[in-house]
C-alpha cells in the first residue's frame, strides 16, 4: 500500500455512469479494484456497506474505498437513481482506462487493486463515509458524467479536477462534522495568535488561558489545521516577517525579535527552512 498526503492527490477518473434499477442485479456484496462515489438523484433505497445497512435518498452522497464490500438493496416502488463514478487517489494506474468491474467477494482478490493508497492526513478516505443533503454538489458531479461521457481531448484531465474538487468539498464537510464545538476554540486561538505572535507564546500558556490541558488543546489544533500549536505559531511569525523585511528598512536582528523569535540564528534556520531562502533575500 503507498502512503500519500492530501496535497499528493491527482484523481483518476476511470468510469463515470448514471445507475438505475438494474441495480438489483447487485444484490449480493461486492468489492471494487478502485475506489467508489455513488451520489442518490433520486428515488429510495439501500446499500449494504462492510456488513452495516445505510438508507439512500436524493442528496445522500457515499464513497467506498477500493476492498471495501458493499450491495445494493434497491426500493421496488420508487427505484433509486445514482451517479456512480469509479476512480483512484492517483493516475499510477492511469494506463487502465477501461472499467474493472467488481467482484463477489469470496473473488475478490485484494492484491489486484488497481492503486491501493492510503492518504495518512485524511481519515475520510481510508474506508466509507456517508453525507446527506450534498445537492449542492450535484452540478459538479454531472459535469464529470458529462466530460467523460464526451470523451474529447483533455476530458481525463478535466475529469481529475473535477473530482479534486469534489474530494475537496467532502474532506472539508467530513471535518466539519468532527470537530464540532472544538471549531469555536481554536478560532479563539488563531485570533489570539494573530494578535499575539510577537510574544512568549507555549503551549502551556495557551492552554492556562484557554481552559484545556495543553495536550489536548494541542490536539484539537492537529485536528483543525493539520499542524501543530508550535508549527502554526512559527509558520505565522515567518509570514509577518516577510511582510516586515519587504516594507520595512528594520535589521533583520530587529525583525526577528518584533514576530516573537529570540534569537538571530534561530529566526535565519526556521525562515530557510519555511521558504528556502535567506531572510536578507526578501531585501
Amino acid at each position: 500500500m503507498k502512503d500519500i498526503t492530501v496535497n499528493e492527490i491527482r484523481p483518476f477518473v476511470r468510469y463515470a455512469r448514471k445507475l438505475s434499477a438494474d441495480i438489483k442485479k447487485f444484490a449480493n456484496p461486492i468489492c471494487g479494484y478502485d475506489n467508489r462515489l455513488f451520489y442518490c438523484t433520486g428515488g429510495k433505497g439501500q446499500m449494504t456497506i462492510d456488513g452495516n445497512v445505510y438508507d439512500l435518498r436524493q442528496g445522500v452522497l457515499i464513497y467506498i474505498k477500493a476492498g471495501i464490500p458493499y450491495s445494493y438493496l434497491p426500493d421496488g416502488k420508487e427505484p433509486m437513481r445514482l451517479l456512480a463514478f469509479n476512480f483512484d487517489l492517483t493516475f499510477e494506474a492511469s494506463y487502465k482506462t477501461v472499467p474493472v468491474p467488481p467482484e463477489r467477494v469470496d473473488s475478490f482478490k485484494k492484491e489486484q487493486i488497481l492503486c491501493d493508497t492510503r492518504v495518512r492526513d485524511a481519515e475520510l478516505l481510508k474506508g466509507f463515509s456517508m453525507f446527506s443533503d450534498m445537492g449542492y454538489l450535484y452540478e459538479k458531479l454531472s459535469e464529470i458524467n458529462s466530460e467523460y461521457a464526451s470523451a474529447k481531448m483533455f476530458f481525463e484531465q478535466r475529469c481529475s479536477g473535477l473530482m479534486l474538487e469534489v474530494i475537496a468539498e467532502l474532506l472539508t464537510a467530513y471535518e466539519g462534522e468532527q470537530r464540532g464545538k472544538g471549531t469555536d476554540t481554536v478560532d479563539a486561538v488563531i485570533d489570539y495568535l494573530g494578535r499575539h505572535y510577537s510574544e512568549d507564546i507555549s503551549n502551556g500558556s495557551l492552554g492556562e488561558r484557554f481552559g484545556y490541558h495543553p495536550n489536548y488543546l494541542n490536539q484539537l489544533f492537529i485536528r483543525y489545521t493539520g499542524k501543530s500549536l508550535y508549527k502554526y505559531l512559527q509558520d505565522m511569525r515567518i509570514l509577518k516577517a516577510v511582510d516586515l523585511l519587504q516594507e520595512t528598512n528594520l535589521p533583520v536582528s530587529e525583525v526577528a525579535v518584533s514576530v516573537g523569535f529570540k534569537d538571530l540564528p534561530h529566526f535565519s534556520r526556521y525562515f530557510k527552512q519555511k521558504t528556502g531562502y535567506n531572510p536578507t533575500d526578501f531585501r
